[in-house]
């Protein structure tokens, strides 16, 4: 199969870089940038979740991309674990503070709260010429942001003081998650098992990951394979992952590229070709990027750089 899509960007962008909700119930605000296709009928949304010390600028090229085919992309940054907090306390305080059981539910209550308020931000849009579509929506995230991901997609958390913890969402309709997080943080390798709706993930052969969040140690260093067990041990149907040769965590995203990552360049490039085929095939229901999903296309336009699993 022809690589996917063989046509260009569709559509010109407008970035909105900064508008703030604010989530009463809670004391928190909220800030967004967001990514809007210039052309009017319904538009599909995808909220981003960055990682931890990130912010609402993450991941612009995929964004961008995507709104230039028909997608209203939105990215919050989430206090508390952002870039501004890192620069402040490090990486180990942050780390400190994810100890906490009881924080793991900010983060997916973030995103909650955006798509119970899809029809204000839609409101303050005007007179943006699309129609934001709250039927049809996608979420997802880089490392932490992945694990947020997945727990709103329905895996279930075994902690001590809330075995089997969900933190469900059921308005999506897919979910990708970048990098994510294998067993461990209350994973267990039937947490994923619970996702029935449509899932991508993604890593690469040198995306080493360190397990965060409760009993765990900042030096629990855990292998490539780590990344790969969400989608091994999710139950099948229409569950994919993109393995990218020499990637590694920081790959993924522009603002930390690794200089050492020679691929770099190739890595948005597949990123974008795989995510978009995703959100068209589950997200627009596209008979031609579910075909490309299922094929060896992709593996065979890189030369063996991108390989494409699905089950």
């Amino acid at each position: 199969m022809a690589f996917y899509p063989a046509a260009a960007a569709s559509c010109p962008v407008r970035i909105l870089p900064t508008l703030t909700l604010s989530d009463q119930g809670r004391s928190r605000s909220i800030p967004l940038r967001i990514y809007l296709p210039q052309q009017p009928g319904l538009a599909p949304v995808i909220i981003f979740s960055h990682g931890i010390g990130g912010t609402k600028d993450a991941f612009s090229y995929l964004s961008y991309h995507l709104a230039s085919h028909g997608y209203l992309c939105i990215h919050p940054t989430h206090l508390d674990t952002d870039a501004a907090v890192l620069r402040e306390k490090g990486l180990i305080e942050i780390r400190t503070y994810m100890d906490n059981p009881g924080l793991l539910s900010l983060r997916p209550r973030d995103i909650t709260y955006i798509i119970d308020s899809l029809g204000e931000i839609g409101r303050r849009l005007f007179p943006w010429p699309g129609t934001l579509d709250r039927e049809r929506i996608g979420v997802a995230g880089h490392s932490y942001g992945a694990l947020v991901t997945v727990l709103l997609a329905g895996a279930a958390l075994d902690l001590p003081d809330t075995p089997g913890d969900r933190l469900v969402d059921q308005r999506p309709g897919a979910f990708l998650a970048i990098s994510p997080q294998g067993t461990g943080n209350g994973l267990t390798r039937e947490s994923w098992r619970a996702i029935r709706r449509p899932l991508m993930t993604i890593s690469g052969t040198r995306d080493v990951g360190w397990s965060v969040g409760p009993g765990t140690s900042s030096r629990d260093k855990k292998p490539p394979s780590w990344r790969l067990e969400a989608f091994i041990h999710s139950s099948p149907g229409n569950k994919y992952h993109l393995l990218l040769a020499g990637a590694s965590h920081f790959s993924y995203g522009e603002e930390n590229l690794a200089p050492r990552d020679s691929a770099a360049t190739p890595v948005h490039s597949y990123i974008k070709t795989a995510v978009l085929a995703f959100w068209d095939a589950h997200l627009r229901h596209h008979p031609q990027a579910l075909a490309f999903l299922r094929s060896d296309g992709l593996l065979r336009f890189s030369r063996g750089y991108a390989s494409l699993f699905w089950k």
